[in-house]
């Protein structure tokens, strides 16, 4: 099997987010839950339970400090669209080694 890392050389990040209640429950017709535990179960699944989440090419986008927490601790690093000034204190709250994805408009 061929994966997205394969063809582009180790460049591929899968980011993901929890999203917001409107979306999650009236346009898909999930269950919202508690971001945090729903990520990090999420998280886990992806990686299967292993220790070493850094292997696995994931981001989360994190907002507020819990989840930057937890994308500092469980994935490769964070992705949002933010000014310069926040990507800055983001990066230094996830971790010198993590990953930021930033998109701007």
């Amino acid at each position: 099997m061929i994966t997205a890392n394969d063809l582009y050389g180790d460049r591929f990040i899968l980011g993901l987010g929890v999203s917001h209640p409107p979306m999650v429950e009236g346009l898909r017709g999930h269950t919202y839950e508690k971001p945090i535990p729903a990520m990090r179960r999420y998280t886990q699944r992806i990686c299967k339970g292993e220790s070493g989440a850094d292997s696995f090419p994931l981001a989360v986008a994190a907002l507020g400090p819990l989840m930057l927490k937890l994308s500092g601790e469980m994935t490769r690093g964070h992705c949002l669209t933010t000014p310069i000034l926040a990507t800055r204190r983001r990066q230094r709250r996830s971790g010198p080694s993590k990953v930021v994805c930033d998109y701007r408009r």
